[in-house]
């Protein structure tokens, strides 16, 4: 009878890899939290309410602009960060993080990144101004709320912080 085993092969860390319990993993998604936050509150709001035709002097537009930075970046930072497989293991080859990646949130991570507030489309009719349908593609941006499941998973400041409110 022959005896199955299997022996773990020690890999090294790249300075590249961002682990699910670094300074730098945790810090990033405590502000992406926040970033999270102020999608899921002030976008729907100012979709609704406030005619932003117009705002590209604002502090809120270049706020928003600022927000669609860092919803890329973190696009881009998730090729990065390791993650935990099935067997409890932390995946730390690249190869393995970015095809997991982009079978499970790549594809809505890149869909709530598109400003589509931003595009136009040949010229849009006055009809379409008065019932603001431009404006609903800004409600893409809650689709990046989805996000929150995968920053629980790993965050303990973000754990910490929804303590503090269910007091």
């Amino acid at each position: 009878k022959k005896l199955k085993f299997t022996i773990e092969e020690q890999r090294k860390v790249h300075w590249y890899v961002i682990l699910p319990t670094s300074r730098v993993r945790n810090s990033w998604n405590l502000l992406v939290f926040f970033l999270l936050m102020y999608t899921a509150t002030l976008v729907p709001y100012r979709t609704s309410f406030v005619d932003t035709e117009d705002d590209s002097s604002s502090f809120l537009f270049y706020f928003d602009v600022l927000v669609d930075v860092l919803y890329i970046v973190d696009l881009i930072l998730n090729f990065f960060m390791a993650y935990e497989d099935r067997d409890k293991k932390i995946e730390i080859r690249i190869k393995k993080i970015a095809v997991n990646y982009l079978k499970s949130w790549f594809f809505l991570d890149l869909l709530s990144c598109i400003p589509f507030q931003y595009i136009k489309i040949g010229n849009v009719s006055n009809l379409q101004k008065l019932a603001k349908i431009p404006r609903l593609y800004k409600l893409f941006k809650i689709l990046s709320l989805v996000k929150l499941v995968r920053l629980m998973k790993y965050s303990r400041s973000i754990k910490k912080i929804l303590q503090l409110f269910k007091r």
